[in-house]
């Protein structure tokens, strides 16, 4: 992302690569969000139907 970035802006926008900074930040699930769902939910739903599975097949 730190290499591609830059190059895509700046073809998209006619504004210099190295007119970019990009920061990268750690952040909890708390905060991502994909398709107006956060990612800490997602990941709950997800563990909840595993956990299911796993009930339903004993080993």
């Amino acid at each position: 992302m730190i290499r591609s970035f830059p190059g895509t802006s700046g073809r998209l926008t006619g504004i210099s690569e190295s007119a970019f900074v990009v920061y990268l930040k750690e952040s909890t699930t708390k905060y991502i969000g994909t398709g107006k769902k956060l990612l800490e939910d997602s990941l709950k739903e997800e563990n909840k139907k595993i956990f299911q599975r796993r009930s339903y097949y004993p080993s």
